[in-house]
């Protein structure tokens, strides 16, 4: 009995080897939680990458706004088990457009808890730099009748933060962004100052008295005068306007009477014929100033002075019917170094220096007009014609390398949000806004795609 309980020692390899199972589910739990941890570190890697390039190219001018971005961003690109907050998120700033963003959180451990280990530390860097290399856009903003009011302002709330937004970032080179306003309806403004320009066939302004014989009525003795209210239409759109009107003893007379009309230049310029109404060559053939038309504010052409583009927004009125391809073609043309505006860069010059060039376009509405056969009016009624230059225009211009972002501001009409939406780029370059947030919000992320960014760690 004694031998056999001394030669019995079942009881102590079970014990030997329940001690020695210990380190070894220890070392098993710590290359399973460890290929946990890795996993992890790059989910959040991949979550810090974008909230880093987000803040670069968010185009905000505070600080604590570029943090938000990056933060939002880097949430919105993780998964719940990060709970990334400001906390946890630290955003560094640096020269030459830098922003470091180092973000800390844990990885809850399984099988490692058996030696006391609960969870695992994860931590991930990125830092971007806003890229330095310069961009030349073109604002072509639709002022039409259909503008007027609340959408005009709206308007000019999101253009002029556009304007801050991507030239804050370069504000060490003051002259890498360089903006152009081409605000657009049936035709364009290119100032009075350009009259005698080699590109322009302006007529000399004159006046024409022609004798009118017929019954001419007499009104007098004003009387009941009052405000009424009165319906007209504009681009398209029923408007309502007031004036004042008075009840008059009224007689006729029948007598000839020398009728004088005066005509004038006041910066309005029409189409060439096609194809050059197209294409942006050929700057031999002129462009036909038209006399006795009105069209929106004048073109400003590109330049840096932030404060001359936010005042010339600022300044902008609503009139008038729409028709695109004016807006494009003047818009394209501001971008080169050709006349008839010579500010931009030639295209050789914008590869080797890697400057980009942009068009944004902004719309509320269909084409209403079409060009006049054999004229540079813009006098028809078939929308259609325009809608094809539209097309025509986008696709020559996106040939010649320019980057074209298209927004419909509460546009109802879905041929129109089509033919804007093939416009554009690609479709991310396409925003549907229906509300004056939305405008904003478009201007916005236009900006952060063009203000560039990279990783550079």
């Amino acid at each position: 009995m004694l031998k056999r309980f001394a030669r019995d020692t079942s009881g102590n390899i079970a014990l030997a080897v329940g001690i020695a199972a210990i380190p070894l589910f220890t070392v098993a739990g710590s290359a399973v939680d460890f290929a946990g941890q890795s996993q992890t570190q790059a989910k959040l890697q991949a979550a810090v990458d974008a909230g880093a390039l987000a803040g670069a190219t968010s185009g905000y001018e505070q600080e604590a706004r570029i943090k938000d971005a990056v933060v939002r961003f880097a949430k919105a690109n993780s998964s719940n088990e990060f709970l990334l907050t400001p906390a946890n998120v630290d955003v560094e700033f640096g020269g030459n457009g830098e922003i470091r963003v180092t973000a800390t959180s844990t990885y809850p451990t399984t099988l490692l808890k058996i030696a006391g280990i609960e969870s695992l530390p994860v931590t991930a860097f990125a830092q971007s730099n806003i890229s330095a290399s310069g961009s030349e856009i073109a604002m072509v903003l639709d002022v039409t009748g259909s503008m007027a009011g609340a959408k005009i302002d709206a308007l000019k709330v999101a253009a002029e933060q556009f304007v801050t937004e991507t030239t804050k970032p370069n504000a060490t080179r003051p002259d890498a962004v360089k903006l152009s306003i081409v605000p657009y309806a049936k035709y364009v403004n290119v100032g009075l100052a350009n009259r005698n320009a080699t590109w322009m066939d302006v007529p000399a302004d004159y006046s024409e008295t022609n004798e009118v014989c017929r019954d001419w009525t007499i009104s007098t003795n004003p009387r009941n005068c009052r405000n009424e209210t009165y319906t007209y239409t504009s681009d398209g759109v029923d408007q309502t306007g007031t004036r004042e009107v008075c009840d008059y003893d009224t007689d006729s007379v029948n007598e000839c009477r020398n009728i004088t009309s005066n005509y004038a230049w006041y910066g309005c310029a029409g189409s060439r014929e096609y194809p050059w109404n197209t294409r942006d060559e050929r700057p031999d053939i002129d462009f036909p100033g038209l006399l006795n038309t009105w069209c929106p504010n004048e073109i400003t052409p590109l330049t840096s002075d932030a404060d001359l583009l936010k005042t010339n927004i600022n300044a902008l009125n609503a009139s008038g019917d729409t028709y695109i391809p004016t807006g494009l073609m003047w818009g394209w043309r501001t971008l080169t170094s050709e006349i008839p505006y010579t500010e931009g860069v030639t295209a050789a010059e914008a590869q080797s220096k890697g400057i980009s060039k942009h068009i944004v376009l902004m719309t509320d509405g269909e084409n209403v007009t079409s060009k006049s056969a054999g004229s540079g009016h813009h006098d028809g009624w078939v929308p259609d014609d325009g809608d094809n230059l539209t097309a025509e225009i986008c696709d020559n211009i996106k040939a010649a390398g320019i980057t074209i972002h298209a927004i419909a501001f509460e546009v109802s009409d879905a041929d129109t949000k089509a033919l804007l939406q093939n416009c554009a780029n690609a479709v991310s370059y396409y925003y549907d806004a229906s509300s004056s947030v939305e405008l904003s919000r478009a201007f916005e992320t236009i900006a952060g795609k063009i203000n560039t960014a990279h990783l550079s760690k």
